[in-house]
């Protein structure tokens, strides 16, 4: 329970983080140069990768469960995962559209 709860409170700091994170970013004044744009989408890529194998382990374990209490805690876990990746791609749009302007 200790480790859950411990788990729970780093994921509470990795939301204000998020939020740092995008005033950053959307404050940021120098447009973003060809090069920086590359490593940004070649490390969405590699995160796509690393998603996927998370995605295929949680199926997995989602398949060898029995019962419906931990098939929803793993759909929730995967939902979880998500959410990071749609945020990050967000500030991205905006961050580049803002370039465009």
């Amino acid at each position: 329970m200790k480790y859950l709860l411990k788990l729970i409170q780093e994921d509470s700091q990795k939301q204000v983080d998020f939020g740092r994170a995008a005033l950053k970013i959307l404050e940021f004044k120098r447009n973003v140069g060809l090069q920086e744009k590359k490593e940004v989408w070649e490390f969405l890529r590699k995160h796509g990768d690393m998603e996927k194998k998370h995605r295929e382990f949680v199926a997995e374990i989602r398949s060898l469960t029995k019962t419906a209490r931990m098939k929803y805690i793993f759909e929730q876990i995967w939902a979880e995962e998500r959410k990071p990746r749609a945020i990050l791609e967000t500030l991205l749009a905006k961050r580049f559209e803002k370039d465009a302007a």
